[in-house]
């Protein structure tokens, strides 16, 4: 709550005392600022991020989940990841094999009976 209405609440003043106006266009200029550089970080970001996609077949989402993951603190980090794993057990995702290692498998497996024959 700002100062203005607790001040007024209290009765300490009559009149709401509002900011200058050198203080609200200085505020304000830092402000976007500092929004135009966050847009262009998050530009970058995202450049960075579908250059890993596109050169090293990185996931984003998982990328993404992870570095929340890694931002956590260690024992909510563990709280969160024993509850997710519970949940994927419940739903039978626990152990899903991975379509391309499956695939790989078998293109191994039909390499030598083509070389046989």
């Amino acid at each position: 709550m700002s100062d203005n209405v607790t001040k007024l609440r209290e009765g300490q003043s009559d009149s709401p005392v509002i900011c200058p106006e050198d203080k609200f266009k200085e505020t304000l200029a830092s402000y976007n600022t500092m929004k135009s550089d966050m847009d262009s970080a998050r530009g970058e970001m995202g450049s960075l991020l579908k250059n890993a996609e596109d050169q090293h077949q990185l996931h984003r989402k998982a990328f993404k989940d992870v570095q929340k993951l890694e931002k956590m603190d260690a024992a909510k980090r563990a709280d969160y990841l024993r509850a997710f794993n519970a949940y994927l057990k419940y739903l039978g995702l626990d152990a899903q094999p991975d379509m391309f290692d499956e695939a790989a498998k078998e293109a191994e497996a039909e390499e030598p009976a083509a070389a046989e024959a």
